[in-house]
């Protein structure tokens, strides 16, 4: 009865180990990744915001945050186009939404908040879409293109 026990003991750490250390050693890969840190060193980045309404603002300038949102919050922010900018976080996406820019909120007018970078329309929250050095942020405010 004892050993049977024990080769059940036995059994239970053979699969259950290989699976704990597999994800021990994915997280220490994935976690220590440079891709997983917003925060790269400065990178150039241009940022056109297009309120929908004949006023575009744009800026270049260098940051740290090597993010589309993070680039968004420098482009709104006192020393550029002094707009604010609310989100809502989605906890099943692991990310924000962004809901407004200034005096222009998501559903106004049948028009929504949307990016691209360099020309391509990114469909990821813009917290998680990272860009490059010499990168061309685009915001619109517009229909959606389904």
């Amino acid at each position: 009865m004892e050993a049977e026990k024990v080769n059940r003991m036995l059994l239970a750490l053979a699969i259950i180990l290989p699976i704990i250390t597999l994800a021990l050693v994915g997280y220490a890969i994935m976690g220590d990744s440079p891709e997983d840190d917003a925060s790269v060193g400065e990178i150039w980045a241009e940022v056109v915001i297009d309120m929908g309404d004949e006023r575009v603002f744009s800026y270049n300038f260098t940051s740290e945050d090597a993010t589309v949102y993070g680039f968004l919050l420098a482009a709104c922010s006192e020393e550029n186009a002094n707009l604010t900018v609310s989100t809502s976080y989605y906890p099943s996406f692991g990310s924000i939404l962004v809901e407004s820019i200034g005096d222009r909120s998501n559903g106004d007018e049948g028009k929504y908040w949307q990016y691209w970078v360099n020309g391509e329309q990114v469909w990821e929250g813009a917290d998680k879409a990272r860009i490059s050095d010499g990168d061309v942020i685009t915001w619109r405010f517009e229909e959606m293109d389904w």
